[in-house]
């Protein structure tokens, strides 16, 4: 194989041939200038030019050939990846019938021996690791099922919370706990996180596999410690590092620890079958991770993992569920379950978003909170709307497309409507291209995906308070 240059060096090479060029052609001109050779200074003015001018075409022609050549390695990875992955469903498929009938002996067997009340303890110690070891291998034949024919399980509408509650108060996470007490474990949920559409089952085993991997990674050191959280995201593809992903609403599950992270040649083959950090057959089969990123895709969602020095965290996002708002409750029972103070008591809101998807749902929540709202697509038409008739209030999306993005639209309101009450919403933490959204809009941010509560309260303070410019 040949190997490429590396692109820095070569640019380098480039810069230092250029800079070597300018001392005989400045000299050269110098000497024509001298002679009032004005056609010789042209044409080493020309030449130099010509020179520069080919050393940066070479340099950008080398650029985009050595990011073809870095697409073409990634797409023949994910084909042998592919492969591999098919040769394993093959041998699963085959192989599972035969596998499962001989391991029902060994897992069946010693416990029907077992229930013998003069057997002697010695031989009872022995029966029971070979029906351990025959269940474990079970386990593996199940998950390699499971590997090859995806999604064969009945999705449900379910709370990623509730799984995790139930599992973590499971003997199965007390054995975990028992063999690895050193670490730490922390638990934090979004109490309205939103649902999702899965397999009870295959989410418990997602959620298995990773606290089973990050209590393993945070028992070995001192302090060991491993965090599980869960959270609501809006994922916009242009933000770093999801430039792979669906626009949209997503369930968050993270589980991170502080052990002892992997280097960037492991992070990349945690998820290739039977790869693992451990020895082979002491700490699982090596099947956990690659087991969870199916299961991840047959939700339609996606994984993404991070390590270093500090610690390894995995970040899985599953597509979110709204109810549907578009169904008309009767009169007497709309919005009557929410507290008081978070109604809107039919006062107007204007909804700026890009986004229609967004906008139903954002219209939605406004009216089972009682709001009168409407919403409109860029920033030239909330200032015209707000021109032509004032509103209580606006929500802004922060990451508006041009001519008129957030910050703009924001300054045009003000000018405008001085007083206007603006409550900046987004996908991003803060604005991009502006200072804090607290500063130039005054309302606190509201961060996609909207809750009904955080929405409820956000609008509240924002009118109940004078704004000051």
């Amino acid at each position: 194989m040949v190997m490429m240059p590396d692109r820095v060096n070569l640019n380098r090479l480039f810069f230092i041939l250029i800079l070597t060029g300018i001392l005989p052609f400045g000299l050269a001109c110098r000497n024509a200038l001298a002679r009032a050779d004005w056609l010789g200074v042209l044409l080493y003015t020309g030449v130099y030019l010509w020179i520069c001018a080919s050393a940066f075409l070479i340099s950008v022609l080398y650029r985009n050939v050595r990011e073809n050549i870095s697409r073409q390695r990634a797409l023949e990875e994910k084909l042998v990846q592919a492969e591999k992955f098919k040769a394993l469903s093959l041998l699963a498929d085959s192989a599972a019938h035969d596998l499962n009938n001989i391991l029902s002996g060994l897992a069946t067997y010693p416990e029907i021996l077992m229930m013998d009340p003069g057997l002697d303890p010695r031989l009872r110690q022995g029966l029971s690791l070979i029906k351990d070891s025959g269940r474990k291998a079970a386990d593996v034949v199940g998950d390699l099922l499971t590997i090859s024919r995806g999604g064969s399980m009945e999705m449900e509408t379910l709370h990623i919370n509730s799984v995790l509650e139930r599992y973590l108060c499971s003997r199965d996470f007390d054995k975990i706990k028992a063999a690895h007490g050193e670490a730490d474990i922390e638990f934090s949920a979004e109490p309205e996180l939103l649902t999702v559409k899965g397999a009870y089952l295959h989410i418990e085993k997602i959620i298995m596999n990773l606290a089973l991997n990050a209590v393993e990674n945070a028992s070995g050191i001192k302090d060991g410690r491993v965090t599980i959280t869960t959270i609501n995201r809006f994922i916009d593809p242009s933000m770093p590092g999801h430039e792979d992903m669906i626009q949209g609403e997503y369930a968050v599950l993270t589980v991170a620890d502080n052990g002892p992270g992997m280097d960037e040649k492991k992070i990349t083959k945690i998820f290739e079958p039977f790869f693992t950090t451990r020895e082979l057959g002491r700490s699982g089969t090596g099947l956990g991770l690659t087991l969870v990123r199916h299961l991840v895709q047959d939700h339609q969602g996606f994984i993404k993992a991070f390590s270093n020095a500090k610690g390894t965290r995995f970040d899985l996002f599953f597509p979110a569920l709204r109810p549907d708002m578009s169904q008309k409750t009767d009169s007497q029972n709309t919005n009557k379950n929410w507290p008081d103070d978070i109604k809107g008591n039919g006062r107007s809101v204007l909804v700026v978003d890009g986004l229609k998807d967004q906008q139903r749902i954002v219209l939605g929540l406004l009216e089972m909170l009682g709001y009168r709202a409407k919403a409109v697509d860029t920033g030239d038409e909330a200032v015209e709307a707000v021109t032509k008739a004032p509103v209580d209030l606006i929500i802004l999306d922060t990451v508006m497309t041009p001519p008129l993005g957030g910050l703009e639209t924001c300054r045009r309101i003000r000018q405008v409507r001085p007083g206007q009450k603006i409550i900046p919403a987004g996908g991003y933490p803060e604005p991009d291209d502006a200072p804090p959204a607290r500063d130039w809009c005054a309302g606190s941010f509201v961060k996609k995906p909207y809750t009904l509560m955080d929405m409820g309260i956000a609008i509240k303070e924002e009118l109940e308070n004078e704004w000051k410019s």
